[in-house]
């Protein structure tokens, strides 16, 4: 499908990665981009979020090129792209919308539909509540308050809630079966790794170097969504040892998808050990470090060792870091480096 994509920001230079970022996303979805236009936005127009000089433009390009879609690279409330879409005359998707359809691609697993299909129900009910004015039909006559789309609205929103109900109780059983997995896990003794970091930043390449496995691992955002937990024979630790591998993060991933996702990334809180996957060939690492962090943190890690395992130091021979530190680096891909990654996961494993 071929798409135009809008990316607003503060300064027109100020988010370049975060631009290619974006279209490194809508790419994923298997769109094409035919055009990009940058937006400066500093105070959101009240109906349009752009302003007139920008809007004109999106008229413009949208009528000679007809794209299938135009996408966003922020979250916009329903009035804005309500008012866009008549603008343009063009369907348009907002980022929460190309987050989720690239998740519904990548989910494999029962969870991992069941949690997306939460995050978008719950995606169409803000949307609901906030838009669909279009159906509130006023009618003449005095005491008559509403019209006959407002009972349209509250079907639908009975509907979603009822969806929602269902799928979150399916879900509660599917965690119910984790819980006692984990449980199980617990009462074994059984060490376990969890494995975080930035997607796209190589998690399922190593994940595949320390299991010797062949799990889909490509140049893609989100290659892989459903988690994975395998048991793994490490040098010199002498317990029974569990890789977990979790969804990878991003920056200003919407809430929908962080609340559905929830009792995934709660296998992290029960690990005795976070490894932090990190591509030190990114331009944009230390960004990308502290995106991870900030959403660890929000997922609650206290008390969580953590070790910090730069990855791709194939594409960055430069790059140094110091063992002392509890970090590390390692090319999943050559797989070279792999000595000091095991000497120091066998310290934290054997010291517990």
């Amino acid at each position: 499908m071929n798409i135009v994509v809008l990316c607003i920001g503060k300064s027109r230079y100020g988010q370049i990665d975060e631009v290619k970022e974006f279209l490194h996303l809508a790419e994923s979805n298997d769109f094409k981009v035919t055009y990009l236009a940058l937006a400066v936005v500093n105070t959101p127009s009240p109906n349009t979020y752009i302003h007139s000089g920008y809007l004109r433009h999106m008229q413009s390009v949208c009528l000679d090129l007809k794209p299938d879609f135009v996408v966003c690279n922020i979250a916009l409330k329903s009035r804005y792209q309500r008012n866009l879409e008549k603008y343009l005359k063009a369907k348009l998707l907002d980022r929460t919308e190309i987050l989720l359809s690239l998740f519904e691609k990548r989910a494999t697993s029962a969870a991992g539909k069941l949690q997306v299909e939460l995050a978008r129900l719950s995606y169409m009910q803000t949307k609901l509540v906030r838009g669909w004015t279009h159906l509130e039909r006023q009618r003449g006559g005095i005491g008559l308050r509403g019209g006959p789309g407002e009972t349209q609205i509250e079907v639908d929103r009975r509907i979603l809630r009822e969806n929602i109900h269902k799928t979150k109780k399916k879900l509660d059983k599917l965690t119910k079966t984790r819980n006692l997995n984990r449980q199980r896990r617990q009462n074994d003794s059984t060490y376990v790794i969890s494995l975080v970091g930035y997607t796209n930043a190589g998690k399922s390449t190593f994940f595949n170097l320390v299991t010797e496995e062949k799990t889909w691992a490509n140049d893609q955002l989100f290659a892989t969504l459903d988690p994975l937990v395998r048991n793994v024979n490490l040098p010199n630790i002498h317990k029974n040892t569990l890789l977990v591998d979790t969804v990878g993060f991003m920056r200003d991933l919407p809430k929908e998808l962080l609340t559905a996702f929830h009792s995934t990334l709660e296998e992290i809180c029960f690990s005795d050990l976070i490894l932090h996957i990190i591509d030190c060939s990114d331009p944009e690492m230390s960004e990308k470090i502290e995106s991870v962090e900030a959403t660890l943190q929000t997922i609650g890690i206290d008390g969580i060792p953590v070790l910090k395992v730069f990855n791709k130091s194939d594409l960055n021979p430069g790059f140094k870091v110091d063992i002392k530190n509890n970090a590390c680096m390692i090319s999943a891909h050559t797989k070279s480096s792999c000595h000091d990654l095991y000497q120091l996961l066998a310290k934290f494993a054997n010291n517990q």
